[in-house]
């Protein structure tokens, strides 16, 4: 009797044993948190990566910013200066975890068109801890950037671009804000200042239309 209990009741302890879990799938990515906050054309004399056979020769780049309270890991998105030409999208590279996962309100900026010492195109790769994407942007051939889900679902859209003068950059007044315009000073991976383009030094301080009364100056003279 006794025996037969035994093996019931060990029975019973084996049925209640936990089943094995899976693997633990991948954590969801909030891709619709990131904005394309900031780009340029032609950067030259503060240039963000420096490139190419021309000693100082900068690269084009686009700023993407995490606009959500996750980070973003955006390895697998896509980038594209001709939207709807899927053909030519790029891919941003995965592998490199550290590098693509973005904080919140956190930066990464993507290096465009580099070329190596002999002239050649930079592929889309991470070397170095830089994500670089294979095209550049042109102030007159290209008009817009997007990017993309890995299913190459829009994301985000910028405004218009087309006409940027070089060594300006072109983005959100403030990170994420819905106005776009060219901005005063260039600050990949950065937050930006919303401050309007500085045209020229010289201003025009004061001006009197008339003046009927004169005073001498310290020197006596008027």
């Amino acid at each position: 009797m006794s025996i037969a209990a035994t093996f019931i009741f060990a029975g019973c302890v084996k049925d209640e044993q936990p089943t094995p879990e899976g693997p633990t799938p991948p954590p969801v990515q909030n891709y619709e948190d990131m904005v394309i906050n900031e780009l340029i054309t032609k950067d030259i004399t503060d240039p963000y990566y420096l490139s190419g056979p021309a000693p100082g020769s900068g690269t084009d780049w686009v700023e993407l910013y995490n606009n959500g309270t996750n980070s973003v890991d955006v390895a697998g998105m896509w980038i594209a200066d001709k939207p709807g030409n899927e053909a030519e999208y790029q891919q941003i590279p995965d592998g490199h975890a550290n590098v693509t996962t973005i904080a919140p309100h956190g930066f990464i900026v993507l290096i465009m068109g580099a070329k190596d010492e002999g002239g050649a195109d930079f592929p889309t790769s991470i070397i170095d801890d830089n994500v670089f994407i294979n095209f550049g942007l042109s102030s007159t051939n290209d008009s817009l950037v997007a990017v993309y889900t890995p299913e190459k679902v829009e994301v985000d859209i910028s405004d218009n671009f087309n006409g940027l003068e070089d060594d300006k950059s072109f983005g959100r007044t403030v990170d994420a804000g819905l106005e776009w315009a060219t901005l005063a000073t260039k600050t990949p991976g950065a937050p930006n200042d919303g401050s309007a383009p500085i045209a020229g030094t010289l201003v025009i301080n004061e001006f009197m239309a008339s003046n009927d009364i004169s005073f001498p100056g310290p020197q006596g003279d008027f």
